[in-house]
């Protein structure tokens, strides 16, 4: 992750209780704070024959996510759930990924064909309305309205599903499963390295290497004269930032994996299947809409054979 400099014209007693406030509190934030960019409307508009999701009509405030509880993150990763990413192409310049991601390492590109198809824009639609546009783009923002590029956002989100699903991986290398086919989505060759120790350590490696690239948050620490006191705030540009810190945030977990993915479900819904983040035996994704326990419970009822004419308390 980038940090940006704190800049506080403090006397030297001052700034030393800076720099031990910020090493004693880091790790205890708990919320990043990021730019509501959810507008009144949606509409499609088309530019040179590409789709793009224009949004207007809504203040500019700011809203906070939580760190520990990667529900953002999770609701990007739902859009290619269950689906096998293709070979990344390397390239050294991708017109999909912003200019500020250009001092990376070379991009994955994935085929556009394929991503339309996995990720229609029905689904793009649905996720926009519920958190809003993902991060500024074009510079149209200052009028009112901001206007998101479908084909880059699709990327975005491929790109951010591949450090996922690696993640995944390294957490399942401890228990045995192999890398062979996830390094390859961070452009690795794994051929090249002589043992699976080795291929951990390298995938770790480039894991951490490309979040930290990809991702820009900034930590500001506040000062309240009235109360003498000192406070951190954490800021991203975009919600794409927000979820790489949410995913380097499941990453540093020191918990042990089988307990991380004994909180990482999948929905019991089996109309459903989301990933989400749960605890104890919470079976559902919390959907209000498709997936309560009432009234999945009825329905499942309702379906079984010499059932009719019973009544009973639905389980929650």
């Amino acid at each position: 992750m980038k940090y940006s400099k704190i800049d506080l014209k403090l006397s030297r007693k001052n700034n030393k209780l800076t720099r031990d406030y910020i090493n004693a509190n880091v790790g205890n934030l708990i919320e990043v704070e990021t730019i509501n960019r959810r507008y009144a409307e949606y509409r499609k508009i088309t530019r040179k024959a590409e789709p793009y999701i224009e949004g207007y009509g809504a203040k500019q405030e700011s809203l906070s996510y939580s760190i520990s509880e990667p529900s953002i993150l999770l609701s990007l990763v739902n859009l290619l759930h269950g689906c096998s990413l293709p070979r990344p192409i390397p390239a050294k310049r991708i017109p999909y990924i912003d200019d500020t991601y250009t001092k990376t390492p070379p991009p994955q590109i994935f085929p556009d064909k394929w991503l339309a198809e996995a990720i229609p824009l029905e689904e793009i639609n649905k996720w926009i309305k519920k958190y809003g546009l993902p991060y500024a783009e074009d510079s149209v923002e200052s009028g009112g309205h901001g206007v998101l590029r479908v084909a880059r956002f699709r990327q975005h989100i491929a790109i951010l599903y591949s450090y996922f699903v690696v993640w995944l991986a390294t957490l399942d290398s401890a228990l045995g499963h192999k890398l062979d086919t996830e390094m390859v989505l961070l452009g690795l060759d794994p051929g090249v390295y002589p043992d699976e120790h080795t291929k951990m350590n390298v995938s770790k490696q480039m894991l951490a290497w490309l979040l930290s690239e990809r991702s820009e948050t900034k930590l500001e620490l506040l000062y309240d004269k009235k109360s003498d006191r000192f406070s951190l705030k954490l800021t991203a540009d975009s919600l794409l930032d927000v979820c790489y810190f949410q995913l380097a945030s499941l990453i540093t977990n020191k918990a042990d994996p089988k307990e991380i993915k004994n909180h990482l479900k999948t929905c019991d819904n089996r109309a459903c299947k989301a990933l989400f983040w749960g605890h104890g035996n919470q079976g559902y994704c919390g959907n209000p809409t498709t997936c309560n326990p009432k009234t999945i419970w009825s329905r499942n009822q309702k379906e079984k054979p010499n059932n009719a004419g019973r009544t009973g308390n639905a389980r929650t």
